[in-house]
């Protein structure tokens, strides 16, 4: 069986975890994550190949008692904006930024009508739309977790779905990090974010 990766065999990998981004300038480095029912959004400058990507957990930082900006990098609309801001910063133009996403799947059985997953898709979404960012490619919703990798030079990503093993493994990583962001960022009593 081939090597899905083989073309970036010589690269330099940089790995994203939940509430962190990565912005690169070299066109020889990779970013990758691992998702569930949290969003990656992989941005870059399609005139200069500077680019990178997010991970963020919920939507909106709004109404929560955030402490500092490691806090707020859990929350997409933070997230986003931090993530472009470090793109332009670097180099690259508004008017040549383009977008592709990734995650959002409903990892855990409930009846609930609205899920983490369903809520992160719809945020990212209104988002890169209201910003006017052109957007390429998604591979978001479903059941299954996903690991991406993320080439900004030539805006190439490849993604690879999770075998149950690995699922098991977020799920767990996402019930307890979504019941630590209840104790720690609400004000009034506790919310449940992940099933």
């Amino acid at each position: 069986m081939n090597n899905p990766l083989e073309e970036f065999k010589d690269f330099k990998f940089h790995s994203v975890l939940p509430g962190d981004f990565k912005v690169t300038t070299e066109p020889n480095e990779v970013i990758s994550t691992l998702l569930g029912s949290c969003i990656a959004a992989c941005i870059r400058c399609t005139k200069t190949g500077y680019g990178g990507l997010n991970h963020f957990l919920l939507p909106s930082v709004k109404g929560r008692n955030i402490q500092d900006d490691t806090q707020a990098m859990r929350y997409g609309d933070y997230a986003m904006e931090v993530l472009i801001g470090a793109i332009l910063r670097s180099g690259g133009s508004r008017n040549n930024l383009e977008a592709k996403i990734f995650g959002g799947a409903n990892m855990f059985t409930t009846c609930a009508s609205k899920t983490v997953g369903g809520s992160n898709i719809q945020f990212v979404l209104d988002f890169i739309n209201a910003e006017g960012i052109a957007l390429i490619a998604e591979d978001i919703g479903g059941t299954t977790g996903r690991k991406i990798y993320f080439h900004p030079a030539s805006g190439k990503v490849k993604v690879q779905r999770l075998h149950k093993e690995k699922e098991a493994d977020v799920k767990e990583f996402e019930t307890k990090y979504g019941h630590n962001l209840d104790n720690k960022d609400t004000d009034s009593g506790t919310i449940e974010l992940f099933g």
